[in-house]
């Protein structure tokens, strides 16, 4: 009678799979970052250079700008006041929004690009 030896690399696996997760979430941060940049209302630049990745979080990853009128610009006023002309042509306000939205977009083929090189 044969004997069958079995060999559990489950652990293995889940390291490296968790490696290349954070991997394909680091790049969806980096497309983020990239994409707010690039349509962040800008006039001296200020909010534009604030937006970077934050410390990492229990389950992603946070992007931040240190600017105090990040979230003004971000939805375009508050009750008191609305932005009535953006200084630079293709920025806007929701440009966190949209740029989050596109790196959603994008994420499926990051997590397979990424999760497909998960190897024990």
């Amino acid at each position: 009678m044969s004997s069958a030896r079995i060999n559990d690399r489950m652990p293995q696996f889940e390291i490296s799979a968790k490696h290349y997760l954070k991997t394909a979430l680091k790049e969806a941060a980096s497309d983020f970052i990239k994409e707010a940049k690039r349509t962040v209302p800008r006039n001296k630049s200020h909010l534009q250079q604030s937006i970077r990745l934050g410390s990492p979080i229990s389950d992603g990853i946070r992007i931040i700008s240190d600017e105090r009128y990040s979230a003004f610009q971000e939805y375009g006023g508050d009750s008191n006041r609305r932005v009535r002309r953006y200084t630079s042509p293709g920025t806007g306000k929701h440009f966190f929004k949209n740029a989050g939205k596109n790196a959603k977009a994008r994420l499926p083929y990051l997590l397979k690009k990424h999760g497909s090189r998960a190897r024990v």
